[in-house]
């Protein structure tokens, strides 16, 4: 029997907040003197918790953020997403296409997933079935996630599919043992992973995994 269930990242993967987020990030550096390209920053930290890319910008610029930087990041951003958050184009429709069962799981809080979701017209595909690495302690690219998440839905890993845009998302999916759809990342050559370019194809893709 092929795949059984589909295990989504949000940011990025769902939702446009990976763009939201690294434009805030370019921004509010930049208020404490550090200067970061966004395409670089975007192409490094994308999937990355937040408090490692913190600590990282901090290493490499040998100038510590305040203590208040993340929690202020985090109410700004939510702002953000209020005003400015999209589905990724074709997702709804595709989500409407596929008869299996789904859940997110996503290194973000569970607050912010949730906004993310409710934001952009996404929560019904989902109901309750969110896993954050905030709630479980185990952050991509660790595999814990996605096992979490799989066990959590009542399957093996070996009977599900991820979703993710990141290489830390693919890089857990993989050492978990799921398989994975690669969603706008097409330099992976891995015999688990197939590639997608646009949501519009998801739902065959899928079929063609079960």
């Amino acid at each position: 029997m092929g795949i059984q269930c589909v295990i989504f990242d949000c940011d990025g993967t769902l939702v446009d907040s990976e763009r939201l987020g690294m434009k805030l990030l370019v921004q509010m550096v930049a208020e404490h003197g550090i200067a970061l390209d966004l395409v670089e920053t975007s192409e490094t930290f994308a999937g990355v918790r937040l408090a490692k890319t913190v600590e990282t910008i901090e290493q490499r610029f040998d100038k510590a953020l305040p203590t208040r930087f993340i929690p202020e990041y985090r109410v700004r951003l939510h702002d953000r997403i209020k005003l400015h958050l999209r589905a990724m184009p074709g997702v709804r429709d595709s989500l409407k296409k596929i008869d299996l069962p789904c859940c997110v799981a996503s290194n973000a809080p569970l607050e912010k997933i949730r906004l993310c979701l409710a934001t952009a017209a996404l929560s019904e595909f989902f109901d309750d079935k969110v896993y954050s690495a905030y709630e479980l302690g185990t952050w991509k690219p660790d595999p814990g996630l996605f096992l979490a998440a799989a066990r959590g839905m009542g399957f093996k890993p070996a009977d599900c599919v991820v979703v993710e845009d990141s290489m830390p998302g693919i890089h857990s999916g993989l050492e978990a043992g799921t398989s994975v759809i690669a969603y706008r990342q097409p330099g992976i050559d891995d015999p688990g992973v197939k590639h997608l370019d646009h949501h519009r194809g998801l739902a065959e893709l899928v079929d063609s995994l079960r």
